[in-house]
């Protein structure tokens, strides 16, 4: 008896475009590897995730705050790229350079000297080396950030390829001598300050304030431009993270009691004076260091650790007055949030090495050194999460930005923007 062949197999129905396309919309954004994968599945679904409206609709469903895909570990010696997500750069270790800060997809690192600066891109491993601004700095401070070229007109969702600038500001001193007593044949101390007197024993000469500049450097131009001066702040620049607002940017000044404030637009700088802290006996140390960052609502804001184990964090809000005793009495700043550290089992009530090492701009994560332990303090839940552990924590810097597949134009079997179905 003749066996009867076993029937064949349908070819599975073909899943229409639009229904792939939800699907591959709720790839979350922390997770690009996954949508890379997906869009070199066949030609059509590589069509599909590099067409721009699927962008569009990506940053509809998911909020235009781009993710932390992960942060730059600084260890003094080396720069390292710590992942957070399935991002993973080609090359994650930079010896001998230290990170600087990080936006709208690029690092700035810098060399030996600070100003000796380096744009890396980590999605696509590309180091640009930026020429040393020009001679008229003299002896100075700096701080420098780098941003996308069309920041105030771009959505920055897939600008990391696109031109750059470097904006650079800083404190300039001059250099004088010190009179000396001939007679006594000793310097005259009652006449200089306690800052002074430590300059002069520690290089032999006293710095005189003389002013505060910018410049900033154009990758289309590849020159940096004229600087612009403002009167100097009797302060220098700190070298943690700068905040952009708008178009403006923020950058925390040494002595942690003031802002500088820097506007794109106009060029023109001008100083934030801060609220005190509330704790008179607040142990200050180089580690004790405030963090500028973006509110999720667009305001200047800022976190700072109090006594090492209170976190506390605060938004701009021009014209509110809080008076907090008869002579402290400060404007333009709201207390949002009081996070105690000491009612978590992770950090040690008593130490005073707990330290601020930065922050997640838009999405108000801190992130908290204790010992050789980082981790990240949701501002919203106090929830604590351990994220790396090594041997020294000087500064963290949030890498946050989207990132789209590197695909060409969109393409159809048929060369029609789209279809009906789709397979793989």
């Amino acid at each position: 008896m003749p066996r009867t062949p076993p029937p064949r197999l349908r070819a599975p129905l073909a899943l229409p475009d639009e229904l792939v396309e939800e699907i591959l919309l709720r790839v979350p954004p922390n997770d690009p590897t996954s949508l890379a994968r997906a869009a070199l599945a066949c030609r059509r679904w590589r069509g599909l995730v590099a067409d721009p409206v699927f962008h569009r609709r990506r940053l509809e469903l998911h909020g235009a705050v781009p993710p932390m895909l992960g942060f730059v570990y600084d260890s003094f010696t080396r720069t390292s790229f710590i992942p957070t997500s399935s991002c993973r750069p080609h090359r994650a270790d930079h010896h001998g350079r230290r990170g600087f800060d990080a936006r709208h997809g690029r690092v700035l690192l810098h060399g030996r000297k600070y100003e000796d600066f380096i744009v890396w891109n980590p999605i696509t491993d590309q180091l640009v080396e930026v020429p040393r601004p020009p001679d008229f700095l003299g002896n100075s401070s700096v701080k420098a950030t780098v941003l996308c070229a069309a920041t105030g007109v771009c959505d920055h969702f897939d600008c990391h390829r696109g031109p750059f600038i470097v904006v650079m500001v800083g404190t300039n001193d001059d250099l004088e001598d010190v009179d000396f007593d001939i007679e006594n044949n000793h310097i005259d101390f009652d006449v200089l300050s306690e800052s002074e007197i430590e300059g002069i024993m520690r290089e032999g000469f006293r710095r005189v304030p003389k002013d505060m500049f910018a410049c900033v450097y154009s990758s289309e131009l590849g020159a940096w431009s004229e600087p612009t001066y403002a009167e100097h702040p009797n302060d220098h620049v700190d070298w943690g993270r700068s905040a952009l607002v708008g178009n403006t940017l923020y950058f925390m000044l040494v002595k942690y009691e003031s802002i500088l404030k820097y506007d794109l637009g106009t060029r023109k700088m001008s100083v934030i004076g801060l609220p005190p802290y509330a704790h008179a006996e607040t142990i200050y140390t180089q580690f004790m260091r405030i963090q500028l960052t973006t509110m999720e609502d667009g305001r200047l804001g800022f976190a700072r650790l109090e006594e090492s184990i209170e976190l506390c964090l605060w938004s701009r809000d021009e014209g509110v007055e809080v008076v907090r005793n008869w002579y402290h009495k400060f404007t333009g700043w709201t207390l949002c949030k009081v996070i105690d550290l000491k009612v978590s089992p992770l950090v040690d009530p008593i130490a005073h090495y707990n330290s601020l090492v930065g922050f997640v701009e838009g999405v108000s994560v801190a992130f908290v050194a204790v010992q050789n332990r980082l981790f990240t303090v949701d501002m919203k839940s106090g929830l604590m999460r351990k994220v790396f552990e090594g041997c020294f924590f000087s500064c963290v810097v949030p890498y946050i930005t989207f990132c789209p597949p590197a695909l060409g134009a969109s393409s159809r079997d048929d060369g029609t923007r789209r279809v009906g179905t789709s397979s793989a």
